[in-house]
């Protein structure tokens, strides 16, 4: 029993600490790609965060994508990057236009672009950390 116990525990902790590596897999198509584009309909998402933080947003949008592909929302870390800690940022590619806000968020499993149009779908592009 105490066998058993033992095996089941060392089982699920290295299936946690995989978990980020099996997103990353996923979102790669098993390794084949480099970078992906995905689309996703904002209106789907819950609000969790003001309409004007753009950021905030960002990373609710990414969450989503990443669930949508089998991971779990604590597989990405916003904090930390294979750089170091991260640096993301949202700006204003023409600042007297609108539409041209993108954000660029490094996160654990790779970086990523966000754009949105000018109705309720956000474009995401994926890059995996080389």
């Amino acid at each position: 029993m105490r066998l058993l116990l033992t095996l089941t525990l060392a089982f699920s902790l290295s299936t946690a600490f995989a978990t980020p590596r099996e997103c990353i897999k996923s979102l790669t198509n098993d390794y084949e790609l480099k970078s992906r584009s995905f689309s996703t309909n904002t209106d789907s998402l819950e609000p969790r965060v003001h309409e004007n933080d753009k950021l905030g947003q960002a990373f609710q949008v990414i969450r989503s994508i990443i669930q949508d592909y089998g991971c779990n929302a604590r597989d990405v870390n916003f904090s930390h990057s294979t750089l170091g800690t991260s640096k993301s940022k949202c700006t204003y590619a023409q600042p007297e236009r609108p539409a041209s806000l993108g954000c660029y968020v490094e996160t654990n499993l790779g970086y990523f672009f966000v754009h949105w149009d000018m109705g309720q779908t956000a474009n995401v592009i994926y890059n995996i950390w080389d």
